[in-house]
């Protein structure tokens, strides 16, 4: 596509009046590539914000290539006989007609682009991707992940995650028998480990091996759980320990741990 002139200009000149309303305050780096890139602080690495010569992309690269574009404000200037200016894409019946060409990058691609940003990058929101022959991405709220997971085109579902990073504070020790340290969360049985863990809230875990009931599970379950998290859903592992006084349980648990932190650093 084409570039627009002064596309770039006058939207720094606008992101310095409008920054503040953003509902999470960006920067812009300029790397060498000749766009802009926007970072939002707390908002997962995945999502990327770029600024071109002819429009603003909100896309996902989950391994550094684009996954899908999540939306994107590209406009293509046209002025009329009349001297109003014009997007070249609209659709005749949705045509718009401004007095300059800042009115109409403001209006049509900035001021959209602002209301997208805040409507999406909130706390309830996840970006589920799929795959097929091809590759895509949607948002969607946290409590129509599951179901959208589970129905049509299930099959093609390969990870969700969340928009916004949760901060880490959590404290999990899971044991049947032993007190936790104070300001540990104890747990009692894997699942509800597991559980927790999902939240992506956990900073810290210390895993006991046997939980008194093989049937319901050990502590190697859990090891297990956040290595296929790691590998397969971009899960990012807490610091984990193991208390367990079991020998060669632990040693399997401890090999587990050093694969876990192996896979995240390579990926």
């Amino acid at each position: 596509m084409r570039k627009t002139k002064g596309f770039t200009k006058i939207f720094m000149s606008w992101f310095s009046e409008n920054r503040s309303r953003f509902v999470i305050e960006p920067t812009i780096t300029k790397p060498k590539n000749g766009c802009l890139e926007m970072r939002f602080p707390g908002v997962a690495p995945e999502i990327r914000v770029s600024v071109y010569g002819y429009g603003i992309a909100v896309s996902v690269d989950p391994h550094g290539d684009c996954w899908d574009i999540l939306t994107d404000f590209d406009i293509a200037p046209r002025r009329n006989s009349a001297g109003d200016y014009y997007c070249d894409m609209c659709l005749p019946e949705f045509k718009k007609f401004y007095r300059s060409r800042k009115e109409l990058l403001v209006k049509h691609s900035f001021e959209p682009f602002l209301e997208w940003i805040n409507d999406h990058f909130q706390c309830d929101r996840w970006v589920l991707l799929f795959e097929m022959r091809g590759r895509w991405a949607t948002i969607l709220k946290e409590g129509d992940v599951e179901s959208r997971k589970q129905g049509e085109g299930a099959e093609y579902f390969v990870r969700a995650f969340p928009v916004i990073i949760p901060i880490p504070h959590i404290k999990l020790f899971l044991d049947d028998e032993r007190v936790p340290p104070e300001g540990w969360t104890h747990v009692r049985q894997p699942e509800k480990a597991i559980e927790i863990l999902k939240t992506r809230k956990v900073a810290e875990i210390s895993l006991d091996h046997d939980l008194g009931d093989d049937a319901g599970g050990t502590g190697y379950d859990v090891i297990l759980w956040i290595e296929e998290a790691v590998a397969t859903q971009g899960f990012v592992p807490p610091i984990i320990t193991v208390h367990s006084a079991n020998p060669s349980a632990r040693q399997k648990m401890e090999a587990g741990i050093k694969s876990i932190y192996g896979i995240y650093k390579e990926r």
